[in-house]
């Protein structure tokens, strides 16, 4: 039997890999601008710990809600606390910091890496076993 929680996680992580094979092709295009919008939005996981966070505490304002990609101050609060890509390999900040530098630079091989581990990362994430296919 699957909660309703890990069928939602799921689901966003499905969505963030969609997302994520669309940004892996904006980068072949050298699409600078779109690239660094797609990749540094508010995520599908931002917007489950979101979630699981006005469940577990019963407050619906998150200081961080509803533009910003990372916390004021980029401080581990607020929902990132309830954030399955926190939990299992310790968050977006660094890589996303790493990934927009790249592309910054125009450093496009080595974005489109960080896209690539990330997209494995993603794909290779246990939520405690399948609920359907996975995306490859």
């Amino acid at each position: 039997m699957f909660t309703a929680s890990r069928v939602r996680w799921e689901r966003a992580r499905h969505a963030m890999i969609e997302r994520w094979v669309g940004i892996l092709e904006r980068i072949d295009n050298r699409d600078r601008g779109v690239v660094l919008a797609m990749a540094n939005v508010l995520d599908e996981f931002c917007e489950e710990a979101s979630v699981e966070r006005q469940m577990a505490t019963g407050r619906r304002e998150d200081p961080a809600l509803p533009i910003l990609k990372f916390p004021v101050g980029s401080a581990l609060a607020g929902r990132c606390v309830f954030c399955r890509g926190v939990a299992e390999f310790g968050g977006c900040f660094g890589m996303l910091r790493e990934f927009n530098q790249a592309v910054l630079d125009g450093g496009w091989p080595r974005a489109q890496q960080i896209a690539r581990d990330f997209l494995d990362r993603l794909r290779g994430m246990e939520l405690g076993g399948p609920i359907g296919p996975r995306l490859q």
